[in-house]
């Protein structure tokens, strides 16, 4: 008996960053791979997926998380019904259906980074990790660590949970225009590059200081933050200004993916000084690119970028500082780097994630039947 399975892929967003990506290249994969899994994406992706049968619409507007959430929620009960099981993205499964489903956890911050959120953002995620825990039938994990972690909290998903690592695409770029560099004023190789939300758990204010050092000890370039603002994000510009770095810190905002490969091929190095991930694309994304890397000494580094890049202390600007001068200065360092990232990162691809998700779902169908 072939069982219906769908796969809500309402994160996949124009723009979107993060889960959305995960979302976007799961569709992708599914669709490419012919899985036998349906599809529910946003109106928006119409023109570019209508021709395929297994894929379907939400056939009304969602222009932000909170519609996205409703819909999920309370408007796509009935949806829901027609199928065995159903996979949502993320930790956040509907509360009113009863309807098999797995869940894709990237990281416990409701839990251990309470601190950096909001209090509204701590209730709304950790009520929905909670019926999530309680309801759904197979939780998948991006990282190991991110899995321990969640069993830490609640060891009865032992069973019911695994770790699926998540992908990372080459650049699709022939050509990259220098014309994109120029828009913030940079030069091919002068800049060091930090790519991700403006969000406390980012850590950037270290790294800032730590760039500020860089420069009284006679680094010209300039530190490039590519990425939207998050929330609590006003002791970064703050930071800036106090040290008068205006002119030589970079604030992107969100880019396209295209100025975004540009940004990666040219950069001098890439760097995260983040206190904790669950996972953690950027670094991979410019490993693949074959772009030196310098990252927080936390745990979930050591199981995706292993000993591929340069570790630093995320809390230490001077450490920071000291780790990317030796990075920037050490050319040969660089280029053996360089290499070996990038045959690190081509172990993460997606295809493999989509293949290990089917099985999962697999896995999930033959346990309800026995």
């Amino acid at each position: 008996m072939r069982h219906k399975i769908l796969f809500n892929g309402l994160l996949y967003a124009p723009d979107g960053t993060g889960i959305s990506r995960y979302a976007e290249w799961l569709v992708k994969e599914f669709v490419a791979g012919g899985y036998a899994v349906d599809i529910l994406l946003r109106d928006d992706y119409k023109q570019q997926y209508e021709q395929y049968d297994h894929v379907l619409f939400a056939g009304r507007d969602i222009h932000s998380s909170g519609q996205r959430i409703i819909t999920e929620q309370w408007q796509l009960r009935k949806l829901y019904r027609q199928y065995d099981l159903v996979h949502f993205p993320d930790y956040a499964t509907p509360v009113f259906t009863k309807t098999a489903s797995v869940a894709s956890v990237h990281d416990l911050s409701m839990k251990t980074m309470r601190q950096q959120r909001t209090w509204k953002q701590n209730v709304v995620k950790n009520t929905l990790l909670q019926n999530t825990v309680h309801r759904s039938s197979g939780v998948l994990c991006s990282s190991e660590f991110t899995r321990q972690e969640l069993l830490n909290y609640y060891p009865q998903l032992e069973s019911r949970s695994q770790t699926v690592h998540l992908g990372v695409k080459p650049s699709q770029l022939q050509e990259w225009s220098q014309a994109t560099l120029q828009t913030w004023q940079l030069v091919p190789q002068q800049y060091i590059l930090y790519v991700g939300t403006l969000a406390p758990h980012k850590n950037l204010v270290p790294l800032i200081q730590a760039f500020g050092q860089l420069g009284r000890q006679g680094y010209m370039g300039k530190l490039v933050l590519a990425g939207g603002k998050g929330w609590m994000y006003d002791d970064i510009f703050a930071e800036v200004a106090r040290l008068q770095l205006q002119q030589r810190v970079v604030f992107t905002g969100y880019v396209q993916q295209d100025a975004l490969e540009t940004l990666y091929h040219f950069a001098d190095c890439f760097v995260t000084t983040s206190l904790y991930e669950g996972f953690g694309l950027p670094p991979l994304e410019a490993m693949i690119r074959e772009i030196p890397v310098l990252v927080s000494d936390i745990p979930v580094f050591h199981e995706t970028v292993a000993d591929c890049g340069f570790y630093c202390n995320p809390k230490d600007a001077e450490h920071i500082a000291d780790k990317l001068m030796l990075l920037l200065s050490d050319k040969k360092q660089k280029n053996v780097l360089a290499a070996k990232g990038m045959r690190r990162a081509q172990q993460f691809n997606w295809q493999r994630t989509a293949q290990e998700t089917w099985q999962f779902y697999q896995n999930i169908m033959e346990r309800q039947v026995n």
